[in-house]
């Protein structure tokens, strides 16, 4: 990324950025890893929250692990 642009005052900052990892993720999954962070990382609780199943968390779990470069059920990445 080479520009960052504040919608709301028009002000913009140029350079080089790198994104981070919550850039790698949809919105959807951004909203369930705040829901996940927020139940602390308890199945049961995020079930109940986004009125899930347990094997429709585990998959979206999976689709964010994998979305961040990694393989579900596989050891993290170092990071960067």
């Amino acid at each position: 990324m080479e520009r960052v642009r504040c919608d709301g005052c028009a002000s913009a900052v140029e350079g080089r950025f790198t994104t981070g990892w919550v850039q790698q993720l949809s919105p959807e999954q951004l909203a369930f890893v705040r829901v996940f962070i927020g139940c602390r990382g308890k199945i049961k609780d995020v079930e109940q929250a986004l009125g899930l199943s347990y094997p429709t968390v585990v998959a979206r779990l999976d689709d964010v692990v994998e979305a961040l470069g990694n393989t579900p059920g596989a050891p993290p990445a170092a990071p960067p």
